[in-house]
């Protein structure tokens, strides 16, 4: 198992042949309910942003550098052009076999 369906299975309970057998409705509410997480999440590192400026503090940042990197993708159109989280989450799962 992958380390992207070990996750799966540990923030849904369900692995990838489940996700696939789902309707389009039960997909479509499968992939809205990381996002509640996501905007709590969002809420909370906004919350301390605010706190840490407050406070004049300088947080510590990283600079990573590639070298020979390539890079591949695929391009979508219509409907699902935009590069949003849910076009990009609903465009994956519809890969799965």
């Amino acid at each position: 198992m992958c380390m992207m369906e070990e996750s799966l299975k540990e923030v849904t309970g369900m692995v990838l042949d489940e996700v696939a057998k789902l309707g389009t409705e039960d997909k479509k509410q499968f992939m809205e309910s990381p996002y509640k997480i996501v905007e709590e999440d969002y809420d909370y590192l906004r919350r301390l942003r605010k706190r840490v400026d407050r406070v004049g503090m300088e947080l510590p940042r990283i600079e990573i550098r590639f070298q020979n990197l390539s890079v591949k993708g695929e391009a979508y159109v219509g409907s699902r052009a935009l590069p949003t989280l849910l076009n990009t989450t609903l465009n994956a799962v519809e890969v799965i076999p």
